[in-house]
C-alpha cells in the first residue's frame, strides 16, 4: 500500500515538523492512545515514575498537584487503590489497565484533540460504561476525538462523522446517524448486520 498526502492541524502540516516542533504538540494539543500501550511503557520503570515523567514534562504544575489530577482520573477510569498500582511494572498490570493509565495521564495533559485506538476492546461492560461517559464529556467540552473502532455501539453513541473502512480503503462515510440507519455500501451493511445479530448493549443505557 503506498501512503500518500499531508495531515494537516490548525493550519500546521504536520509532516514538516521537525523533532523538537513534535514535543510542542504532542500530549499538550494532541495526543494518542494506543491500542497495545504495553510497547509504550518501560518495562523497568514503575507505573509512578512513568506518570510522574510524562505529566511534569508537560505540566507547569507542582508533583503534588499531578499526581492529585491524575488520581482522580484513574478513579474515574475504575482503576482503584491506585497507590498500589504505581508501585508495580507494566508486566503486572493487564492491557486494559496498562491502556487506562495512559488515557489518565492524557486527561491530565488536557489535549485539544485526542486519536484513541479501539479504546474499549479490553474493557469490561462496567469500564466501557465509565469510559463512555467520559469521552461524552470531552465532545461536551469541545474535545475533537478520533476514535479507530470495532465497538459499533461506541461509535453509535459517540455520533459525528463516521468513516468504514474495509482493507485500508474508506468504503462509506457520513454523518453517523445517517450512516446507521441507511448505509448505502455492501461492507457497511454486513458489518451492522452482525452487530446486530450479536444484541450488543448500548453504552447510553448503562
Amino acid at each position: 500500500m503506498t501512503l500518500k498526502g499531508d495531515i494537516h492541524y490548525q493550519g500546521i502540516n504536520l509532516r514538516q515538523l521537525t523533532s523538537k516542533e513534535w514535543q510542542k504538540i504532542r500530549g499538550r494539543r494532541i495526543a494518542y492512545l494506543v491500542q497495545n500501550p504495553m510497547a509504550m511503557f518501560n518495562p523497568f520503570q514503575k507505573i509512578g515514575s512513568h506518570v510522574l515523567e510524562t505529566t511534569l514534562s508537560h505540566e507547569q504544575k507542582s508533583k503534588k498537584a499531578c499526581l492529585t489530577q491524575v488520581l482522580d482520573w484513574m478513579q474515574r477510569l475504575g482503576l482503584q487503590d491506585a497507590d498500589a498500582l504505581f508501585k508495580k511494572y507494566p508486566f503486572e498490570l493487564s492491557g486494559g489497565m496498562l491502556q487506562r493509565v495512559m488515557l489518565a495521564i492524557i486527561l491530565c495533559l488536557d489535549p485539544q484533540m485526542i486519536i484513541l485506538d479501539e479504546p474499549t476492546s479490553a474493557l469490561d461492560c462496567h469500564n466501557c460504561s465509565n469510559l463512555f461517559t467520559i469521552l461524552k464529556e470531552l465532545q461536551d467540552r469541545g474535545k475533537t476525538l478520533i476514535t479507530v473502532t470495532h465497538d459499533f455501539q461506541l461509535a453509535q453513541a459517540l455520533g459525528g462523522q463516521l468513516m468504514v473502512i474495509n482493507k485500508g480503503h474508506i468504503v462509506e462515510q457520513g454523518l453517523t446517524e445517517a450512516v446507521f440507519s441507511q448505509p448505502k455500501e455492501a461492507y457497511t451493511k454486513s458489518l451492522l448486520n452482525q452487530s446486530r445479530i450479536w444484541g450488543e448493549i448500548s453504552y447510553a443505557s448503562l
